[in-house]
């Protein structure tokens, strides 16, 4: 069974998460599941509902959600939260980073913020927060990293539950 790296798991708990209307959420990545504590309203807001995803469980996710993206017209929304989760995945990976944490219910004054935590190569944890307009230049940046290296021998992403080493389409 083909393993799934940390992008594509975002991926599929985006997905997830925007199929079911879920505005406001604090993922956080453990040793092999997913922990996500969401809410309907834009952030920030509480949180009322709490999903837990296994490895298994994002496989299935993954799968579903595959039929319709390859349907999907070859236009990228980059505000779309697949493609945010996805590419802040792998721009943690990109940086040699283990993810450890994204939320977007933090504000500044009225600015809406991302924040990133993960672990550096040196173990360190990192706390990034982001404004809307900066994910969005990491969403277009690593769209266009994925075109040039998508196949590169050894590429590795860090993600939940350490190094996953990622498939071939």
């Amino acid at each position: 069974m083909p393993t799934l790296n940390c992008s594509q798991a975002l991926r599929a708990i985006g997905e997830d998460l925007e199929q079911r209307g879920i505005k406001a959420f604090d993922i956080t990545c453990a040793e092999d599941y997913y922990m996500v504590q969401g809410g309907y309203q834009a952030p920030p807001n509480p949180m009322p509902l709490s999903l837990s995803y296994s490895l298994e469980d994002i496989r299935y996710l993954d799968n579903e959600h595959r039929e319709k993206r390859d349907q999907a017209c070859n236009g990228h929304d980059f505000l779309r939260l697949p493609l945010i989760l996805r590419s802040i995945a792998g721009y943690i990976s990109r940086k040699k980073g283990r993810l450890l944490r994204i939320s977007n219910n933090v504000a500044t004054g009225t600015n809406a913020v991302f924040r990133i935590e993960y672990s550096n190569a040196d173990n360190e944890r990192v706390v990034d927060e982001r404004a809307v307009s900066a994910i969005y230049d990491i969403c277009v940046s690593q769209y266009k990293l994925r075109g040039n290296d998508l196949r590169t021998p050894g590429s590795y992403c860090f993600g939940a539950s350490g190094v996953w080493q990622e498939r071939d389409r």
